[in-house]
């Protein structure tokens, strides 16, 4: 795990690309951009952030990893039952959630417990809690590889140059 700082804040924040960019031991400018999904998603005049990373972060993932992003829906007095080993992610409401509208933040965490907060102010998450993980790319999930176009740097500069 190396500790990284998100480069974008709000409203456009790359919290989500950075946490998992931790995780994976990466520079953050190696995954698909967060700032820009968000920005495309304003464009659309959708409001959840969140959404809109998924599918580029996916793609990623499965191409350049063979791994999945897998967030549990779980109340949060579950989640401590869950016994997840190792570097993992948790996302949830922060001090500043309420202000920007619902924005939700990404952090990361090793056996359940916050070790990293990419957020220049280090202030953490407040509530609201889900765990996730980046797990193998699980067979059953038989997508259609056109549907996981890799938007990332790399994949987008080698798409330019042939």
């Amino acid at each position: 795990m190396k500790e990284f700082t998100q480069t974008e804040l709000y409203p456009r924040g790359n919290c989500w690309q950075t946490a998992v960019a931790c995780v994976l031991g990466i520079e953050p400018d190696q995954l698909p951009s967060q700032f820009d999904s968000y920005t495309e998603a304003e464009r659309e005049g959708v409001k959840y952030w969140d959404l809109h990373y998924n599918n580029p972060l996916q793609a990623y993932l499965r191409k350049h990893h063979g791994l999945a992003y897998v967030e549990f829906h779980q109340p949060e007095e579950a989640l401590s039952q869950l016994r997840i080993e190792g570097y993992h992610l948790i996302t949830g409401d922060t001090v500043r959630t309420e202000q920007y509208g619902g924005i939700r933040h990404v952090v990361v965490a090793k056996d359940g417990k916050v070790v990293w907060d990419p957020h220049p102010s280090r202030a953490g998450l407040i509530g609201n809690i889900r765990w996730a993980v980046l797990s193998p790319w699980p067979k059953l999930w038989r997508w259609d590889d056109s549907s996981l176009v890799c938007v990332c740097p790399a994949c987008k500069e080698s798409s330019n140059a042939g």
